[in-house]
């Protein structure tokens, strides 16, 4: 009888496998997250483009969204006044329109 066919032999091998598959998984998933938080942009950012009907998925292509977002000025309005906000405004809000999170601003009462 061989070491890998007793129960001892069979734990330490699973562990070993777990150890090694853990490392390589977390690895990955370091090594990728740039990659995810460049795509959730761009995702977000087509999206606003499709909304404003700029960017049409016929013709355009992923790679062409920095480009045309780059040409897009986004505002920020205020709802209950029915205006956008001005330059003023928005400092006074310490609001910048290009990185503006609406889930994140639903929990802050001066922005709700």
């Amino acid at each position: 009888m061989s070491f890998k066919d007793t129960p001892k032999g069979t734990l330490i091998i699973a562990l070993g496998l777990c150890v090694v598959c853990s490392v390589f998984i977390s690895s990955a998933a370091v090594v990728l997250k740039p990659y995810q938080v460049a795509n959730q942009l761009v995702d977000r950012n087509k999206n606003v483009l499709i909304a404003a009907g700029i960017f049409d998925p016929a013709i355009n292509s992923d790679a062409d969204v920095p480009r045309l977002f780059d040409e897009f000025t986004p505002r920020i309005a205020d709802i209950d006044a029915g205006e956008f906000l001005t330059d003023d405004q928005l400092a006074d809000l310490a609001i910048n329109p290009t990185t503006y999170d609406a889930r994140a601003a639903i929990n802050q009462p001066t922005l709700s």
